[in-house]
């Protein structure tokens, strides 16, 4: 007999009445968000178009144009961390042409549902039920259900279940996600966009020696040591170069920005660090910091277009000195 909340043999075929087999196909980024555009087309009709994903989460406007209503689109591991963003505000994001891996229903890659998956050499596709692909299906079963063969979607289900699932203890428990609350598919006529994970911050922090700090895509906070002769590169984030008590020291310091983004990365000062004057000096922008003793620090500064009427500043920076 089942027991409460059970999911038995016969649930999963009813409910996975057709049970396609699974096809694992290649598609590059462009293909793969032209199938996610597919997905959303009809809304707000009812469609059996209307997709089932996971390893991706994507946001749509259904009052845009057909085939442009993707807004937000990312490929993410199984927490839903973003690990790789394909759309970010309508516009594909990297290399159109780099590929993805994915498994789908035979019956979806063939076309059904006026799916656009590709049919070419490039898509590589392997049908799981007919691995030597003769044309004729396996019929293999194995595994811990053998209720259905391997390769179908009641199979594949069957086992996740059974690997994830099995006991009291692990028994599934999570309730069903409304429209609203649900993070894969979010549909923006009922809930704010969450697909782009917010950037974490990375600090890089110099020494009392002469530092050369470099960084990476990613948003960082890039702070100089004491050091007289500190040589910083952001990379392509959103940075920002703080400088703090060592700018109050007495020391006089000549530290270098190589890489500044007008209107993307900041100069950081915190409470107490002044400017005294800014100049531009051939490629460089130099700002010079007060100090109270005379020995004004110096930051060089280059990056593209780089003037001394373009630069942001912070004041009063996260921090006190002490």
């Amino acid at each position: 007999m089942k027991p409460e909340g059970g999911i038995s043999e016969t649930d999963i075929k009813t409910t996975l009445a057709f049970n396609n087999d699974l096809t694992l196909l290649t598609l590059t980024r462009a293909e793969l968000v032209e199938v996610l555009e597919h997905a959303v087309s009809a809304i707000p009709s009812v469609a059996g178009q209307f997709a089932q994903v996971s390893g991706v989460q994507f946001s749509f406007d259904e009052t845009q144009p057909v085939g442009s209503r993707i807004v937000n689109a990312a490929i993410t591991d199984a927490d839903g961390n973003d690990l790789d963003v394909l759309v970010q505000d309508g516009a594909m994001v990297g290399d159109i042409s780099d590929t993805v891996r994915i498994v789908t229903l035979n019956f979806l890659a063939g076309g059904g549902d006026g799916y656009p998956f590709p049919t070419g050499a490039a898509a590589d596709r392997v049908d799981l039920n007919d691995l030597n692909a003769d044309g004729v299906d396996d019929e293999v079963t194995d595994g811990v259900a053998t209720f259905a063969y391997s390769g179908t979607e009641q199979d594949a289900f069957a086992e996740y279940l059974a690997e994830n699932f099995a006991t009291v203890d692990t028994a599934y428990a999570q309730a069903d996600t409304s429209y609203t609350n649900d993070m894969r598919i979010q549909n923006l006529a009922f809930r704010a966009d969450s697909v782009i994970d917010a950037p974490s911050v990375v600090a890089l922090e110099g020494t009392e020696g002469r530092d050369n700090l470099v960084g990476t895509a990613a948003d960082e906070i890039i702070l100089p040591g004491a050091g007289k002769y500190d040589v910083m590169e952001g990379g392509a984030g959103a940075d920002v170069f703080v400088f703090a008590s060592e700018a109050l020291d007495g020391v006089r310091e000549r530290d270098t920005i190589r890489d500044y983004e007008v209107g993307v990365d900041a100069i950081g000062l915190a409470t107490g660090v002044e400017i005294s004057s800014i100049r531009e000096a051939g490629p460089h922008v130099v700002v010079y910091l007060d100090d109270p003793s005379g020995a004004d620090d110096a930051i060089f500064i280059r990056g593209d277009g780089v003037t001394a009427s373009n630069l942001t500043f912070i004041h009063d920076y996260g921090m006190s000195l002490v």
